[in-house]
Formats: structure tokens, sequence, C-alpha cells
């Protein structure tokens, strides 16, 4: 309704959002619960994406030690090992976060909103996978 409203509207009659023309027919508070709809979408659209990487990397991480030397700081690594990994971090960082990261960020104005936070993380997710696209690259 809203796309044929701003398709047939004047030229002088400008809105600040397309989702504004269909003020006559739907309610205020349903057009604004759409548009905060349209702008959390984004945020989960690439999730599928996400789950498929993520269900692999279990395994690609065990692959990939095996042709590893498997050795940090002392300790030996087997490669049956590298899943552990996973559960550690979350248990390490998911405090440290919480407690000195974010408390931090929101001192300094940054990622007040839970938003925010959640696009920062999902730029980190991005990141691990490329960095273990360019290791497996190196690898072969």
């Amino acid at each position: 309704h809203a796309i044929s409203k701003k398709i047939k509207s004047k030229e002088d009659e400008k809105k600040e959002h397309w989702l504004d023309y269909a003020t006559p027919k739907y309610d205020s508070k349903l057009i604004a619960d759409v548009k905060a709809y349209f702008r959390i979408i984004k945020l989960f659209l690439p999730m599928p994406l996400f789950w498929t990487l993520f269900d692999l990397h279990g395994s690609r991480w065990t692959f990939q030690a095996t042709r590893m030397d498997g050795e940090v700081g002392g300790y030996l690594i087997k490669p049956d090992q590298m899943h552990i990994f996973n559960a550690v971090m979350v248990i390490t960082f998911i405090p440290l976060f919480d407690r000195l990261v974010y408390p931090l960020l929101n001192y300094l104005g940054l990622f007040r909103k839970s938003l925010a936070r959640l696009a920062t993380g999902t730029c980190f997710i991005v990141l691990s996978f490329l960095f273990t696209a360019i290791l497996e690259y190196k690898l072969e």
C-alpha cells in the first residue's frame, strides 16, 4: 500500500520514509513497528550462513589441526582437542566482555545499545571466518 501511494503521490508531498505513505490507511504505531522490523531484519538475514559455517568449524578446526604443528607455549595440543577451545573461549570471553569490555566501552560512549554489540560481534565472527579461510589457503 505504501509503495503504491508513494508512486501516486505528488512531488511536493515528500515524506521522511516510504512507509509513511501508508499513514491514512494504517496507524502510526503499526508503521513504526514495521520500520523497526526492517531495521532489525538486516541482522537476521545472514543467520543461516552463520550457522552453516559454525557447524563446519568443528570438523574444519580438527582437519586443520592435523596439518599443523600443534605446539602452543610449550604445550602440545592434539587435533581432537581443538573442539574444547570453543567452550573455553565462550566461558572466558562472556564474563570478560560483560564485566570489563562493555562497561569500558559504555563509559567511552560506544556501544550503548545491544544492537551495536550484536553488530560488533558479527564483525568479529566474519573476521574469524576470514582468518580460518586464509589459514586453510596457506595450509594448502
